[in-house]
């Protein structure tokens, strides 16, 4: 309530409206204090808007687990070969399945049948949105750099992309 960074809630301001800009205040001075302003996957990928980016992820109606998954390959937290050598886990960055470098990009949209499931995600992406799946880029499944109106069709097309993804990851999964 009186702190020298806050300022104090105005009248017109709406008590949720107030209760966002102080964690943002908040987040931004703990971020300062640490020297970190900005997250890792923001450097990795600075021309993506994260922003919107952020909106949509909190704003499709989706499990627990999906929003897990989804958060993992965001920040590129699924274990490749590539992240697993550079842990020095594994001696080789190369795909167990064939001879390419296992990158999640790799490993989700090219590596075996990936081809087929994404050429078929798509086709139905490119359905819904009526045109042609050339115009639907790799982009799309690992950055979902895109917006569509109304936001229903924009939510149906992330759940297509969430659906492949985690069908991609489970597949790759050893199941003990």
């Amino acid at each position: 309530m009186e702190s020298p960074y806050a300022t104090a809630r105005g009248n017109s301001e709406h008590p949720k409206a107030n209760k966002k800009r102080l964690y943002t205040d908040i987040l931004t001075i703990i971020r300062a204090a640490a020297g970190c302003p900005e997250l890792h996957v923001q450097k990795l990928w600075p021309n993506i808007d994260w922003v919107r980016k952020w909106k949509f992820f909190n704003d499709v109606p989706v499990p627990d687990n999906t929003k897990c998954i989804r958060y993992q390959v965001i920040h590129d937290l699924i274990p490749t070969n590539v992240r697993l050598n550079r842990m020095n886990m594994i001696p080789s960055d190369a795909c167990r399945r064939c001879i390419k470098t296992d990158t999640l990009e790799y490993r989700l949209i090219a590596c075996c049948e990936g081809r087929r499931i994404r050429h078929y995600s798509e086709t139905l992406i490119a359905s819904m949105l009526r045109t042609i799946p050339a115009r639907i880029t790799d982009d799309w499944i690992l950055h979902q750099q895109f917006n569509i109106w109304p936001h229903k069709r924009h939510r149906a097309i992330l759940c297509v992309i969430d659906k492949t993804v985690i069908f991609r990851i489970q597949q790759q999964m050893n199941l003990t």
